[in-house]
């Protein structure tokens, strides 16, 4: 069929409920109950989800029969890993291309989300905020997310259900702190601050909250004294 040829690498996703341009009101809850429990229990085998609801039906299809979401061999530990399923790592390998390459602007998550919708790949809209919380999870110490152009220090649930219900009110950007002349910035804050690194690429987000929390504790007429 002629959809088939321009639709190559649509990932197949055995769950009606949450592949739809318009989830159901019973999907939205599924969903955001789905990504409450991975932003609380990523390591832990189906992020805890107890019983075979909705919520338990979505992860099935989505991560554990793709891969997405396995056991390590070596520590036990439940991570999200790069797919099994062909189709699935190509889609996955190019939605964290597409964000790891916001180093120069930054690009709104509605623009992420429509390149995933469109050929080859071919994602409903319901599926694209789940992938797109798990996938920024990952890549936070090198990724800023911003909300209305405000840095958000913590990838909470409260900041997973706003995004998830509109895209077009976050934008990310690559910070590049793991490399290059920004690390050595990254790095040289940090030691400032006190963070310890241990050998590994600073991260961003720790160090943002450390200059937020310094800020803070500066008396109001220094924050509000302009240089």
């Amino acid at each position: 069929a002629a959809i088939d040829a321009v639709y190559v690498v649509t990932p197949r996703i055995a769950n009606e409920m949450i592949s739809r341009r318009e989830l159901t009101s019973q999907g939205a809850k599924a969903r955001r109950m789905l990504i409450d429990s991975f932003i609380s229990n990523e390591g832990i085998e189906a992020f805890g989800v107890s019983g075979y609801g909705p919520d338990r039906a979505i992860y099935e299809a989505v991560f554990r029969t793709t891969g997405l979401h396995r056991q390590d061999r070596k520590s036990d530990a439940w991570t999200i890993s790069d797919p099994s399923d062909r189709a699935w790592k190509k889609l996955w390998r190019q939605l964290k291309s597409s964000i790891a390459s916001t180093t120069t602007d930054r690009v709104s998550l509605l623009d992420i989300a429509n390149e995933m919708k469109q050929p080859p790949f071919g994602l409903k809209d319901g599926i694209i905020p789940l992938l797109l919380v798990v996938s920024l999870s990952e890549l936070m110490d090198d990724v800023a997310l911003y909300e209305h152009g405000s840095l958000v220090l913590k990838l909470d649930d409260a900041v997973a259900e706003r995004m998830a219900r509109n895209l077009g009110h976050f934008s990310i950007k690559n910070a590049g702190a793991s490399s290059g002349g920004r690390r050595v910035v990254i790095e040289e804050l940090s030691n400032r601050l006190g963070i310890k690194l241990n050998g590994e690429a600073p991260p961003f987000l720790r160090v943002a909250r450390a200059l937020y929390r310094e800020v803070q504790l500066q008396p109001s007429f220094t924050q509000q004294t302009r240089a």
